[in-house]
């Protein structure tokens, strides 16, 4: 595995953000958007990141954007295989690992990912309401850890 801070995961970390991780899927659509939309409402300093943030559209007309939605699909895509992945670390890290080279060439930086963090807790509230237990939060916060060290690895 790739140098990491984050501590390893446990089953039960695992099975419950895999269990958890169905309800977010199911209405994965709708989730993706509220993920990405969150994060670039609260940091539009980030937009200039994103291809469909420098398109000259503004506020809501950004979030209307064919491309915008494309990325929230491919979030979403490869949070479900990252989700799916846990059991395997050895084969995740490699696709984490591409990912964080990825992110690297559009300028992403490692601070970039606790914006998305703060946004992916409010995406996991408005999604799971009151199954999202405190334990169930710490769980998914390792989980996105992990993610999140393998991929600046690279980065």
């Amino acid at each position: 595995m790739a140098d990491t801070e984050a501590a390893p995961l446990s089953s039960v970390q695992i099975n419950a953000v895999q269990e958890s991780w169905k309800i977010i899927v199911a209405n994965s659509k709708e989730n993706g958007v509220t993920l990405i939309k969150r994060m670039l409402t609260e940091h539009p300093e980030i937009l200039h990141l994103f291809s469909f943030g420098r398109c000259g559209l503004s506020g809501e007309a950004i979030f209307q954007q064919p491309m915008f939605h494309r990325h929230c699909q491919y979030v979403m895509e490869s949070l479900d295989a990252a989700v799916n992945g846990l059991i395997d670390l050895t084969a995740l890290v490699p696709v984490l690992e591409k990912l964080g080279e990825k992110h690297k060439s559009f300028q992403v930086k490692r601070e970039h990912f606790q914006y998305l963090q703060e946004a992916f807790v409010f995406m996991l509230q408005k999604a799971l309401g009151d199954d999202l237990t405190k334990n169930l939060a710490e769980s998914w916060l390792a989980v996105y850890a992990v993610m999140v060290d393998t991929m600046a690895s690279k980065m």
